[in-house]
């Protein structure tokens, strides 16, 4: 939802369009999160199946701190992600590391801004909606 209201994205949620989240005139995007905790702190962005049949042209990951707020999020295209994947056995699928250094790879994107500034002007709307509804962390 982030990237969708940061970026105009149309939100895709039937099955006709497995692998694909979002949509927007540049394509197509697949979207994914991580929570980082004490106990897991790893910045793995979640699985991502069957990439090989690129059915993206877009790979979106944002990754949260323990509180909810926000991290680091990252937009790079198909090719990039195939380059930067790594396989995970006992999911079948492949992910992404999210840290810090990934910023330095040729066509990655870093978003973590703009993604910041949707989560505070959604959190502003929820918040209107109800006093206990807004974004935790925010």
């Amino acid at each position: 939802m982030l990237f969708c209201n940061a970026f105009g994205w149309e939100r895709k949620k039937n099955q006709s369009f497995k692998g694909i989240d979002a949509v927007h005139l540049e394509g197509t995007y697949q979207v994914k999160s991580r929570r980082v905790t004490a106990e897991n702190p790893s910045p793995q962005s979640g699985i991502v199946k069957d990439s090989e049949k690129q059915p993206f042209d877009y790979f979106a990951a944002v990754v949260f701190k323990e509180d909810f707020s926000l991290l680091r999020a990252v937009i790079m295209p198909h090719a990039v992600f195939e380059r930067l994947r790594k396989f995970n056995k006992a999911n079948q699928g492949w992910f992404v590391m999210v840290s810090e250094d990934i910023f330095q790879e040729p066509g990655v994107l870093d978003v973590t801004a703009r993604l910041a500034e949707a989560a505070v002007a959604l959190d502003a709307i929820l918040s209107h909606l109800s006093p206990d509804a807004g974004v935790a962390g925010t």
